[in-house]
């Protein structure tokens, strides 16, 4: 479902005085209320709040803000300064304010005189409201109608996408994992045991195959491992997911799998191996739950954090025992988590991908 409530408009004004009430009961009221617009004016809310942090608190909630400049309110000039800081500001004001000879209370200060100022001559300007509601209508509501489309279909989104069985979302996320690295260019790929699967799981039954294209096994709990060379480094990625990534399957897993000690079997031609001056890994590691950093680096305290994009790196040796060889290794593991949308997926995507 989309979002179903209305715009909200904080009105900043000076109040009591006769023509400022009209023109906001005559023009600025009807025109939102027309436009499906909630009006927000403390001076007329029943609240036994103080009244400056009911100010604070509605200019931070609202969506737009409509700011008028006569008989220079200081207390307007800083809502409106408040409000422009995230969100659009109208400005209007009486047209005799603008003028050079008027004293400093009925003169709008000279930095806001380059503002497209809206001008009304008094509350019976017939004219006001239409260029008023035309300046809303082509700004800040249009753009509000935008943003809210937006994160409609981003909350649709993930309605839909939690509403589906566990493995039908973690075939899902496997399946994009693994095209997004194919899109990078590896292209030697090969089908292994999950080091986040029940221990033996789909062990040996895909050994010593290799697939262009492994995403059609993505319903299966497996690690898909991809390789390719650029240059003289040899570049792997691994993807695998699971609902949630425990403690004790860090320390007994994947913490096995990928530390200092580990030997892992490169599917890489010798010819071409032996020609690697360098192995670059990433490995993501996708859980529809939340995992913790500190439940990550708990199992593997040798690991590096690095936050832009988030992930956790080391360095070591990697010794290829049928070549009698040792190549520098640097592994970084991403742990995408709390997966609850196939847009917030494309996104932690397009940041680990960016650093292939």
């Amino acid at each position: 479902m989309g979002l179903r409530r209305k715009p909200r408009c904080f009105v900043a004004m000076a109040f009591d005085h006769k023509d400022t009430d009209e023109i906001y009961d005559r023009a600025i009221e009807p025109l939102l209320r027309r436009n499906d617009v909630t009006p927000v004016i403390i001076d007329r809310k029943e609240d036994n709040k103080d009244i400056n942090l009911q100010i604070i608190s509605e200019l931070d909630a609202c969506d737009f803000c409509i700011a008028d400049l006569t008989y220079t309110r200081p207390s307007v000039y800083f809502e409106a300064g408040y409000a422009q800081r995230q969100v659009d500001v109208i400005y209007t004001v009486r047209s005799d304010h603008l003028a050079r000879n008027q004293p400093e209370d009925r003169r709008v200060h000279f930095d806001l005189q380059m503002k497209p100022l809206i001008k009304w001559k008094d509350p019976s300007d017939k004219t006001f409201q239409l260029r008023l509601e035309r300046r809303l209508r082509s700004t800040a509501l249009k753009a509000w109608h935008r943003q809210n489309r937006i994160i409609g279909k981003v909350i649709a989104d993930r309605e839909n996408f939690v509403s589906l069985p566990v493995n039908r979302r973690l075939e899902i996320i496997r399946r994009k994992a693994v095209y997004s690295a194919i899109k990078k260019g590896f292209n030697l790929w090969s089908i292994e045991a999950s080091p986040i699967a029940p221990y033996g799981a789909y062990r040996g039954f895909f050994k010593e195959r290799k697939y262009k294209n492994p995403a059609r096994y993505a319903n299966l709990n497996a690690c898909f491992h991809g390789e390719q060379k650029v240059g003289s480094v040899l570049k792997v990625t691994s993807v695998t997911a699971s609902e949630s990534i425990t403690l004790a399957v860090l320390r007994d897993h994947i913490a096995v799998r990928f530390g200092y000690n580990d030997l892992i079997h490169y599917f890489l031609a010798d010819s071409l191996l032996k020609k690697v001056a360098e192995i670059e890994e990433h490995h993501i590691i996708l859980s529809i739950r939340n995992t913790p950093d500190s439940r990550i680096m708990s199992a593997m305290p040798y690991l590096h954090k690095e936050n832009e994009p988030k992930r956790f790196i080391f360095r070591a040796e990697t010794e290829i025992f049928r070549l009698d060889i040792e190549i520098p290794r640097t592994v970084l593991l991403y742990f995408p988590s709390n997966i609850d949308s196939e847009v917030k997926l494309n996104a932690e995507l397009d940041k680990i991908t960016s650093c292939f």
